[in-house]
């Protein structure tokens, strides 16, 4: 891919090789257009969220209160331990879809 640089690439095919597990998940998505429209607009929504965080440390006390609501909780914690795959088993769940939508109440 042209527009990806080098470190990148080794990054990604370094990451792919140590978890062969996410490659499957990635190649089915891949074969999914559902799935790569929900992984982008989960990336969309993840840097317009990013970016209020650095504005904004009520987004962080939001973050905390859905981190610790009871059934949102294990989404965080399992985000936080298993990072890109753990968000792969989301990204097509309307779980996240409730996450943005009470994040959004709030701005």
């Amino acid at each position: 891919l042209s527009e990806v640089d080098d470190a990148t690439w080794a990054e990604l095919t370094d990451f792919v090789a140590k978890c062969p597990e996410t490659a499957q998940t990635l190649q089915g998505m891949a074969r999914n257009p559902e799935a790569i429209q929900g992984w982008l607009q989960l990336r969309a929504a993840a840097e317009h969220y990013q970016m209020k965080v650095h504005r904004s440390s009520s987004m962080t006390q939001i973050l905390e209160t859905l981190e610790a609501d009871p059934a949102l909780g294990h989404v965080f914690q399992d985000l936080r331990k298993n990072g890109v795959k753990a968000a792969l088993t989301y990204c097509n769940e309307e779980l996240m879809m409730d996450i943005s939508e009470t994040v959004r109440k709030y701005f």
